[in-house]
């Protein structure tokens, strides 16, 4: 059984522990490119602290 949980970090946490490498994104996350006008769409969305839904990654 997989131990999974659900919690609540702050974007630039993410970002941090992906550079330290104590978290990975799932493969079949790393293969989506979004179009920049989208991508500018989301961060506008994070300013607002506006839900944008789930990040899913692991540790590895």
């Amino acid at each position: 059984m997989h131990d999974t949980q659900s919690r609540t970090e702050s974007l630039l946490d993410t970002v941090r522990g992906i550079q330290k490498k104590t978290i990975m994104l799932p493969e079949f996350q790393r293969d989506f490119r979004w179009e920049l006008d989208r991508t500018y769409d989301l961060f506008d969305s994070l300013v607002k602290e506006i839900f944008i839904g789930t990040i899913i990654y692991g540790k590895p």
